[in-house]
């Protein structure tokens, strides 16, 4: 179940995530002529059933999830993902104004064009109420944006949050047709790590100490151009490449020497990255990083045993 926060006249989002994927949205507006249009187009294509369209008061800026789903049937019913694609202008002058490549306007009514703050007070107050009210109560906050500006003053926001911290994660991506580029923005508060256990394969379980000797082998054999990785003062490894281009954080947890099947083991956080292609280097590099500290264990010995010669 989505909520789709400015859903407009068309509702094209909830109309292409129910046909797509079967899913079910709650779905609100400030403007009550698209609330109607919105919710005669849901009935012409039956999905009334599927999909709630809801008024909500152009003057509640303070609280725009609390108050969608204060107009809703099922207020206590909360959404798995938040989307928007918010107001772009912060007054009419700019929405009305000449393109610089000469472009026509895009035709929109004040209420699809304008609100205070335009986009980035939009989604700021949409950031303010994902951290006070929903953390981890709603898995996933989406927003597209007209400009790579508006987009790092949004993520800047969120890291002074502390989202993207200790495993919350932020992920950007853009959207090109045309001469036209928007950027999309997503936050959460889940917890984006993966999880490798040893599983004492030969008899004798590794301790932290061991295993972090390995990935830091690891590392330091598949470091790539541009890529560094340096130990942070909680004992964990910070791993990335370039500026900002992605972050990774691999963490050890604590042994328990007192429990005879404890196991030693390693969470990789992906923290932060720009292209979306990036989650495959991260999936391909979990995978090798589990193999070779966890599963190579004749690798290891043959070095132990040149080092003890």
């Amino acid at each position: 179940r989505g909520l789709d926060i400015g859903t407009g006249a068309s509702c094209i989002y909830p109309l292409l995530g129910c046909r797509a994927f079967g899913w079910e949205f709650l779905a609100s507006d400030v403007d009550p002529s698209s609330v109607r249009s919105a919710g005669d187009i849901l009935e012409r294509n039956g999905m009334k059933e599927q999909v709630e369209v809801v008024h909500c008061s152009v003057d509640d800026k303070s609280n725009q999830i609390s108050s969608a789903l204060g107009a809703s049937k099922a207020p206590h019913r909360l959404p798995h993902f938040v989307m928007t694609n918010p107001p772009f202008y912060s007054n009419s002058a700019d929405a009305e104004s000449a393109r610089q490549d000469g472009r026509d306007r895009t035709a929109f009514t004040s209420c699809e064009s304008v609100c205070e703050g335009g986009e980035v007070g939009f989604v700021k107050r949409m950031v303010d109420d994902s951290v006070r009210l929903y953390r981890d109560k709603i898995g996933l906050y989406t927003a597209m944006l007209s400009k790579r500006s508006s987009m790092n003053e949004i993520i800047a926001l969120l890291k002074s949050k502390e989202v993207g911290v200790g495993g919350n994660c932020i992920h950007t991506t853009e959207f090109c047709h045309g001469k036209v580029t928007r950027f999309g923005l997503c936050w959460t508060f889940a917890d984006c790590a993966q999880r490798f256990c040893d599983d004492g394969g030969d008899g004798n379980g590794l301790t932290n100490a061991e295993i972090k000797e390995r990935v830091e082998v690891f590392l330091k054999e598949n470091q790539r151009e541009d890529e560094t990785f340096s130990n942070e003062e909680d004992g964990s490894i910070s791993y990335a490449k370039g500026k900002d281009e992605w972050k990774m954080r691999i963490e050890f947890e604590k042994e328990v020497d007192e429990v005879a099947d404890a196991k030693a083991a390693v969470n990789v956080r992906f923290m932060e990255f720009k292209d979306p292609k990036t989650k495959g280097h991260f999936k391909n590099f979990c995978e090798r990083l589990s193999g070779e500290v966890f599963r190579t264990n004749r690798k290891w010995r043959r070095k132990e045993r040149k080092v003890n010669v």
